[in-house]
């Protein structure tokens, strides 16, 4: 018989490793999805990235620019005719549709810094570019509505193994 003072505990452990989801890319603290073949508008790709638990990113630095700049373009090759001249646009997280000219991180409803700008941009030409594309390594206003690729983004999961129990 066992007394109180005699108990037998059983513990189990559960090795997990942590990674990004298959399709996507690891930088830093983040995982990258960038959907080359799939072109939605501004708020279906920021609901598409909702459903992957991510959001659109916030891509608000120069070696975050440039790491994705290289998976979008494995060949590194700048656009001969200048930055921000090719068609390679996809969606990213800012915004100034609540307040014309204030750019924001719409997830966060942080101000955006920075300037990762394309020359003369942002430009609202016509009026109505209030969503952010990422283009060429650059930030560049665009018509919201605009079928285009996009980049979700999610937390890191982290790495290598993890033991619960």
């Amino acid at each position: 018989m066992i007394g109180l003072k005699h108990a037998i505990f059983f513990l189990s452990f559960v090795y997990v490793h942590a990674d990004c989801p298959d399709g996507w890319h690891h930088y830093s603290a983040s995982c990258y999805y960038i959907s080359k073949n799939v072109h939605l508008s501004w708020p279906e790709a920021s609901s598409d990235c909702k459903a992957l638990s991510a959001n659109l990113a916030v891509v608000d630095d120069r070696d975050t620019l440039n790491f994705l700049f290289t998976k979008i373009n494995p060949s590194h090759q700048k656009p001969q005719n200048g930055v921000c001249q090719t068609n390679a646009d996809y969606w990213i997280d800012g915004t100034d549709q609540v307040v014309e000219g204030h750019w924001i991180w719409a997830t966060f409803s942080n101000p955006i810094e920075g300037n990762f700008w394309c020359p003369g941009n942002p430009s609202n030409s016509g009026g109505h570019e209030d969503c952010l594309e990422f283009k060429d390594g650059h930030w560049n206003d665009d018509v919201c509505t605009t079928p285009q690729p996009f980049i979700c983004e999610m937390e890191y999961p982290g790495g290598g193994q993890t033991i619960i129990g």
